[in-house]
Formats: C-alpha cells, sequence, structure tokens
C-alpha cells in the first residue's frame, strides 16, 4: 500500500455501527451521512482523541471556540452534548459512547476501531497535510530543504497578511454581561445616549401601557417620559443627545412619530405613519442621521401593505423614500446611519421573519449611490444594525436574536456572541465599547388533556417538557410515538418522544434557522415538515426508522405547514406567495406543485374527499369537496370562532377539534365541530397560557396543546474589546 493512503486511513475512526472522518469532519452510520453541526463534530473529535481521559469544559471551550466568541459555555456545551448523543442514538443515563462525569467533565467510552491520530499540544486533529510533511521530512536533504524553504516563504506571507488583515477588520470581542434593568414586565428596544451614560427604553410594567423611560446606567430608577394612554416604543436619541423621537402606536396599522426632550417636557408630532405588526419585530423603526437634521423611518407605501424606508426633515417637515424602487416583497425596515454619514445599514424582509442585512451607500444628501450590498453569511432572520466608530463595520443580529454577529463593508458576517435568549434592539456606544439589548429566556412546554369522548376526564398534565421551547405536537396514527418542534439541541429540529411523553429523542439534524410543523403519513413510517435553510421555506419528509431525509418542494417564494393526504399519495402545503398564502399541492415523491386556491393550513378531513383550510387574516375553517374538479367546487365555511395560522385544529371522521377565539381574537375554548349537527361545543376552556396547537390520540382520549412560558425581557450591557 503506497504511503499517500496512510494519512487518509488514520483519520477514518469507527465505533459501534458509527464511521467519523476527522479529516472531512463528517459522521455517518452504515454508510448513511448524518447531520452533525461543526462544533458538536469538533467535540466528538476531541473526546475521542482524548479517550480515555476525561475532558473538561474549559478544554472543550478552548479547543472548539477559543476567544472567538465570549459564549454561555455550559448551555453551549450542554447542547452539543445533546446534539451529539441524539446523532449517536446515546443515552445520557446509560451511555455507549459519551459519559457524563459531573464537576469533572466528559469522556469517550466506547471501543474504537482505526488509529487516532497523534495528539498535538492543543488536542486537535492532525491534517493530512501534517503527516505528508512528517513522512517527507525523512527524505534526503534535498528535499527537506526544499520544504523548508517552502514553509519559510509561507510564514512570510502568512505574516504579512496577519500584519494587514487587522486593520482592516478587527475582530470585535464580548468580554463581560452585566444586567441593566430587571423590573417586573418587559423593558425593550434600547437606545444609548451618544455619550453612552444613559439608556432610552420602552417599559410596560408601571401599568397596561408601553411608555418611554430614561434611565442613567448604573442607577436604579428610571425616568418615565411620556404619559400617553397609547402604547409607546422605539425611542431613538438624538445625536446631541438633546432629543428623543419615538413611535406611538394608535391603532394596529396607525402610529405617530413623536419628539420629546430627553429630560422630559412637552411632545410634538412629526408625522403620521402606517405601521404593520410584522416590522415591529425588527428591533428599530427609525435611525437619526449623523448630522440630527434628518429622520429614517419605517411605514407602509400606499395601500399595497408593503414597508419602506422613508427621510423626515426635521427643518422643513418634507418626506421623501429613501429608494426610488424596491425589490423586496415586504419592505424595508430596521435603519442605522454610520458616524461619518456616509452609509446606512437597514434589513430587507422578503416575508415576514426572513430577512438579510444590507448596507448601502449615500450622498451627503442622503441620496443612495449605487444599489444596495448585501452581507453575506448570515441566517435569514437578521435585524438592528449597529454601526462601530470606524463607520466601516457593523455589528447586527442574526439567527432570530440568538447571535451577534460582525460584519465589514463588503465583506461577510463573523460570529461575536451566541446568546442565552433571545436579544432583541441593539443599541452601542459613541466609543464602542458596549452594547445594550433585551433578553428574553422563554420556555415553552407541550401539556395533555385526558377525554371521555366530549367530556374532560381529569386534570392537565405536562407531557414534553425541558428548559427549552417544545411545541407543535402531533400523534402518529398508530398510536405509538409523539412527533414534535423543540430547540433543546441548540437548534430548531423536529423530535420524537413515545406517545407518553417519555424517551424524547432528536430525529432530524437538519441545522435550519426553523424546521418543525411535523405532521405523519398514514402509515406512521414517515414526517413531513417545513424548514427554512435559511431563506425561504421549503417542504423535507423524512423516515422515522433511519432518519433518511427527502426535499420535496424547491420552488420559490416557498411552502410551509405540509400535510399528507388521507391516502398518503399528496402532500398539502402553504405557499408563501407575496400577494397571500395559497393552498397548494404536491406528489409525495415530489413534483412540481400545483397551487389549488387562496388559503393556508390545509387539512384533509378523514374518509371525507374535504379538504380544510383556513384564510390569512381571517377567522374561520373553510372546505371544499375533492371529488371531480376541486378547483370548481364550492367553498364552504363550516367553523366561524377558528383562527387555524396557530395550528389550532385537527380533523377526525365525525368533525373536528379546534381552538375557538373571542372575537377579540383571543384564545377561549378547545372545541368540537360535528360534521353530522354543523354544531360546535366547549369541550374545556383554554388555560391563560396556551401557546397554539392542538393534536388528539387516534383513540381520541388525550389533547395535546403548548403553553407559553414567556420569560419577562430585560436589558443587558454587553461589554465589548
Amino acid at each position: 500500500m503506497g504511503n499517500g493512503e496512510a494519512p487518509a486511513r488514520q483519520n477514518i475512526l469507527r465505533f459501534g455501527e458509527f464511521e467519523l472522518d476527522l479529516s472531512r469532519q463528517t459522521l455517518s452510520r452504515r454508510g448513511t451521512r448524518l447531520k452533525l453541526q461543526k462544533q458538536p463534530c469538533q467535540i466528538l473529535a476531541l473526546l475521542i482523541q482524548r479517550a480515555p481521559k476525561v475532558v473538561s469544559r474549559d478544554e472543550i471551550r478552548q479547543q472548539v471556540w477559543g476567544n472567538e466568541a465570549y459564549i454561555d459555555v455550559e448551555r453551549s456545551i450542554y447542547f452539543c452534548i445533546r446534539h451529539i448523543r441524539g446523532v449517536l442514538l446515546d443515552n445520557a443515563a446509560t451511555p455507549r459512547f459519551i459519559e457524563t462525569l459531573p464537576r469533572e467533565g466528559y469522556r469517550f467510552i466506547a471501543a474504537l476501531e482505526g488509529i487516532v491520530p497523534e495528539e498535538r499540544s492543543d488536542h486537535s486533529s492532525v491534517s493530512p497535510a501534517r503527516e505528508e510533511i512528517t513522512d517527507v521530512a525523512v527524505r534526503p536533504s534535498r528535499h527537506r530543504w526544499a520544504i523548508v524553504s517552502i514553509a519559510l516563504a509561507a510564514m512570510l506571507i502568512l505574516a504579512a497578511v496577519a500584519f494587514w488583515i487587522p486593520r482592516r477588520d478587527v475582530q470585535v470581542r464580548v468580554s463581560g454581561i452585566s444586567p441593566v434593568t430587571s423590573y417586573p414586565g418587559d423593558e425593550r428596544e434600547p437606545s444609548l445616549s451618544p455619550d453612552g451614560r444613559q439608556v432610552a427604553f420602552s417599559w410596560n410594567g408601571e401599568d397596561a401601557q408601553r411608555h418611554i423611560y430614561v434611565k442613567l446606567l448604573g442607577e436604579e430608577r428610571p425616568l418615565r417620559l411620556t404619559q400617553s394612554p397609547a402604547d409607546d416604543s422605539f425611542p431613538a436619541w438624538s445625536p446631541d443627545g438633546k432629543q428623543i423621537a419615538f413611535m406611538r402606536r394608535r391603532t394596529d396599522s396607525e402610529s405617530e412619530i413623536m419628539l420629546i426632550p430627553s429630560i422630559g417636557g412637552p411632545e410634538r408630532i412629526l408625522r403620521r405613519v402606517q405601521v404593520g405588526h410584522f416590522v415591529s419585530g425588527s428591533g428599530r423603526m427609525m435611525a437619526w442621521s449623523a448630522d440630527g437634521k434628518w429622520l429614517c423611518f419605517t411605514s407602509e407605501l400606499g395601500p399595497s401593505s408593503r414597508h419602506a424606508l422613508f427621510l423626515l426633515s426635521l427643518d422643513s417637515g418634507s418626506v421623501r423614500p429613501l429608494f426610488a424602487r424596491s425589490s423586496s416583497p415586504e419592505g424595508d425596515s430596521s435603519p442605522a446611519f454610520s458616524p461619518d454619514g456616509r452609509w446606512l445599514a437597514f434589513a430587507r424582509y422578503s416575508s415576514p421573519f426572513n430577512s438579510k442585512i444590507f448596507v448601502q451607500r449615500v450622498t451627503t444628501k442622503l441620496e443612495p449611490v449605487g444599489e444596495p450590498q448585501l452581507v453575506l453569511n448570515t441566517s435569514g432572520n437578521s435585524t438592528t444594525p449597529v454601526w462601530l466608530s470606524d463607520s466601516k463595520r457593523i455589528l447586527f443580529l442574526d439567527h432570530g436574536g440568538e447571535r451577534i454577529m460582525q460584519a465589514q463593508i463588503g465583506g461577510a458576517a463573523k460570529l461575536v456572541y451566541i446568546a442565552s435568549g433571545d436579544l432583541g434592539g441593539l443599541t452601542l456606544d459613541g466609543l464602542g465599547s458596549r452594547l445594550i439589548a433585551s433578553r428574553r429566556l422563554d420556555d415553552n412546554d407541550i401539556w395533555t388533556l385526558p377525554l371521555n369522548g366530549l367530556r374532560v376526564a381529569g386534570e392537565a398534565k405536562r407531557l414534553v417538557y425541558s428548559t427549552a421551547s417544545e411545541s407543535q405536537p402531533r400523534f402518529s396514527p398508530d398510536g405509538r410515538l409523539l412527533a414534535f418542534g423543540s430547540n433543546r439541541s441548540g437548534a430548531s429540529e423536529v423530535w420524537l418522544a413515545d406517545s407518553d411523553g417519555q424517551n424524547p429523542r432528536q430525529l432530524t439534524h437538519i441545522g435550519a434557522y426553523i424546521a418543525g410543523y411535523p405532521r405523519w403519513s398514514p402509515d406512521s413510517t414517515f414526517l413531513v415538515f417545513h424548514a427554512r435553510r435559511p431563506d425561504e421555506a421549503q417542504v423535507y419528509a423524512i423516515r422515522v426508522q433511519d432518519g433518511v431525509t427527502h426535499q420535496i418542494t424547491r420552488e420559490r417564494p416557498g411552502f410551509t405547514r405540509p400535510i399528507f393526504s388521507f391516502n398518503g399519495k399528496a402532500i398539502c402545503m402553504t405557499e408563501t406567495r407575496p400577494e397571500g398564502p395559497m393552498v397548494s399541492q404536491v406528489s409525495a415523491a415530489g413534483g412540481t406543485p400545483q397551487p389549488l386556491w387562496s388559503g393556508c393550513c390545509a387539512e384533509e378531513a378523514p374518509g371525507r374527499g374535504l379538504l380544510l383550510y383556513g384564510k390569512f387574516e381571517q377567522p374561520g375553517i373553510y372546505g371544499r369537496s375533492l371529488s371531480g374538479d376541486a378547483l370548481k367546487n364550492a367553498e364552504i365555511r363550516l367553523v366561524k370562532d377558528a383562527m387555524p395560522l396557530d395550528g389550532g385544529f385537527e380533523p377526525v371522521d365525525d368533525g373536528i377539534y379546534y381552538i375557538g377565539y373571542t372575537p377579540t381574537g383571543q384564545p377561549r375554548a378547545f372545541r368540537f365541530y360535528s360534521f353530522a349537527s354543523g354544531q360546535s361545543l366547549d369541550i374545556a376552556p383554554t388555560p391563560p397560557n396556551y401557546g397554539g396547537d392542538l393534536a388528539v390520540t387516534p383513540d381520541r382520549r388525550r389533547l395535546a396543546y403548548t403553553t407559553e412560558a414567556r420569560g419577562n425581557q430585560d436589558l443587558i450591557q454587553l461589554d465589548l474589546n
């Protein structure tokens, strides 16, 4: 055997039915490639290389993350170990591969086949390139001198690169975290004063309304600035520190841009605007220009419901759109001007909760120069950019607030910080030494309610729960398993448990920004679900027995909420069109999706040839017969008080279990609609913390749903260096 084959062989390790390729950082099971993310794969390799020694958490942090990001070590390592165990089908109580030693660390305990590469001082794997150089080093002298010359040249090049790169893009690091507020209720949308000594924010803790407050950092009591009975939010401090602009919401769509002195005093209305709910999650609604003469704000563009960025002159009150035209289906929000006034960063939405960060060069008159530049290497839900003092780099939130990223103009984003809990509303002081953000830790659980017919037969109990969030339950048709969505592995994935909630295990390892809404095939062998990786959502099918995953749809603009037809031959789903959602259908084997009609969240009523669905922003459950040409069949409204967007209905052979809502949109009761009588009746009131979803066991003796334990939002400070 030639020498060239040895390095590849030495980097393949086998244990049990698994094979780890250290060179490619891939894991396989009986020849099938498994989805193992980068950090868990590095931890698994480290544990194997150190076996049978114990590897401490501090060693894991140093080897995997180093000093590149400030992370919650315990939480991040815990998620990675859970991810590894899920892929290896391992159990912490009776481990086959990874043993936990409390207060010490982790140890790999399985027998290994193959040769573990020699350990370096930093315990990382030896690359094939290093092994080849080691082999060449025993050759005659002239070859050794050639290698040395090449190595010296490479070192000089690397030294030159190392000299210049830090001057172009110095990576920011988080060196510490401390609380800023801990009041009851939600404190959010922070804005630091130009001198970095005060923070303005909105808070709803003193009465039922949200007001604007200012707090001196280091002091406990805030100063309340606004007293209106309407909700005030999104404060933005003027560059001279004398004024604060904010948004006052009058109705669901009508708001006002207000101005108030930063020490309190009389308010004045600057502009009435139209703002939809989806951009309210963008973290920022307006930004001051560097010279303090303009406000850039978000508002709807005419009757289209699409949002755009506008410029408001503080001197004349005139308003003009920032861009003459925009290709964004949903619109732009979250603006931020660079300190030198030459650039604007903002979030552009292709659909709700699907946004990218762009940077736009502007003139001294704030007119765009060229086209906006997309920031690469983001998840697809990026918001709230802030500029560093050099006007060349930005920080922003990514992955729904789970990460803080840094990017240079014209460059790709890099990780700065992994959050424990969702962050929102970044703001940065003028020196670039501290960030303020809101943080919330949510904990959603799945509960079950025993039934006797259409009556409650006992008290509700928790079915699936952890310190992470679980939701979207669905029982398998054979009654053996429960599928649900969870982020307990550190990413949104589909999980399985026994129907009684025991033995939870991760099924998908798709690594998407969102993966969930699982639905079973009639024979309980497959699940379909949708995932966003990272842009538009697409539909996937996974075989439950071995985890083999197949992508069903690929077309834009994407598909959500898939479900098998009653015969298992087709998949119905929601097509996310800009003009509104459509009910679509595709063969379970794949192919071109066929749009059916306007609607969403479709499900087939078992044995009735009736497709049920909801409508966007309209209450009710609708239906169409699938006999003949379904497109020509009349639409009927079966239920008036349901809102299927929350996943709150499941059809059975004689009716529909669903969540009934009040006219004001509040969940009221678990209900059952009878096909025979055409009437609905209450089963039980929904709990006060009902969080969506509804599922029923095949024997109809248990009902499952999600409760929402939303943690309060507090402000935290992240120190930078």
